[in-house]
């Protein structure tokens, strides 16, 4: 059983590295999620928009590529989306995008060449 002596000094442990977080509705996050397959692993994943805040430490998040469309979530589930993840996303996003428009252009030129030959 802890003293009031060693009840003060986890406290103080403790409270050297806690953060209080919180989210605001529309904001990206990711979140803890089981792996597919394997229920007992899990990790971040995401984004996920921030639909509702429903208390001081419980979110409404969307999940529209899962099972359940709407998810509630408390706080230590949840980590924001940094800068440097959302730049990664758009840069993904950019670099598919060019690939498409590449690969259309590629298929316009060879049937092109392909009727010119015939």
């Amino acid at each position: 059983m802890l003293t009031s002596k060693n009840k003060k000094k986890s406290k103080t442990w403790f409270d050297k590295k806690a953060r209080t977080r919180s989210f605001e509705p529309g904001q990206e996050v990711l979140a803890f999620l089981p792996l597919p397959g394997n229920l007992l692993q899990a990790k971040f994943c995401g984004p996920y928009r921030i639909l509702q805040k429903l208390g001081p430490v419980d979110y409404l998040i969307d999940t529209p590529n899962h099972r359940k469309l709407k998810r509630v979530y408390h706080v230590n589930l949840l980590q924001q989306l940094s800068y440097r993840q959302q730049i990664a996303r758009q840069l993904r996003t950019q670099f598919v995008e060019g690939i498409s428009v590449t690969l259309k252009s590629t298929l316009r030129v060879t049937q092109d060449h392909w009727k010119r030959n015939q």
